[in-house]
């Protein structure tokens, strides 16, 4: 069981700091982003010293999750806004310290005024989630899909294309997915009776 709750930990977006605070970390083709929250930390009267404590420890953190995950090319780290510049740098360093390990050649810049860090990481195989998971074929990987008020709109359009062209005398058969069929016939059934009856055709759904 311990092992198997390590391992989900590498699938998960969040990382939970000691300090309260937590990372939330997020993959792209483009880049990784890595945000940086302080949660419970905030609850400290002190909130610049809990901004930098929290921050220390993310980077300490951030280091170990690009090492283990495998994430490579552009790392975007969007820090907890602090304001001075010298905690900047503490935390610059920080994560400098804390990369120092690695073997993967790793570039690191300057945080921002924004917060934001970029640090590049060489790819030397592929990340854990990559290997381990297959891309979504109804999300392309995205993590959304169309709802259905969305995909209804589209079907109707789609049907008005078709039945323009449409000649047979039989009804005009469409395969769908329960839910969304139940959707049109339950939201959008004013708009396939006009249809029907603009058209001249039946519907089978």
């Amino acid at each position: 069981m311990k092992l198997m709750r390590k391992l989900s930990k590498f699938f998960s977006p969040k990382v939970h700091l000691k300090s309260g605070g937590y990372l939330v970390i997020n993959a792209t083709e483009a880049l990784v982003a890595i945000d940086v929250n302080s949660g419970r930390a905030t609850r400290e009267r002190h909130i610049d010293s809990t901004a930098l404590k929290t921050n220390l420890e993310a980077a300490q953190e951030v280091a170990k999750q690009v090492r283990i995950r495998d994430l490579s090319g552009l790392v975007v780290i969007d820090f907890i806004d602090m304001n001075e510049v010298r905690h900047n740098i503490a935390v610059e360093k920080r994560l400098k310290e804390s990369l120092a390990m690695d073997r993967a050649r790793i570039q690191v810049g300057r945080i921002s005024q924004f917060g934001l860090l970029e640090m590049s990481r060489q790819r030397l195989r592929s990340s854990i989630l990559e290997a381990s998971s297959s891309r979504c074929p109804y999300c392309e990987g995205s993590g959304l899909m169309r709802s259905k008020e969305s995909l209804s709109v589209q079907l109707i359009r789609i049907l008005e294309e078709f039945s323009q062209t449409y000649s047979e005398s039989n009804p005009l058969t469409v395969n769908l997915d329960s839910a969304l069929g139940f959707y049109l016939l339950s939201h959008k059934r004013d708009a396939l009776n006009l249809l029907q009856d603009s058209k001249g055709k039946d519907f089978s759904l």
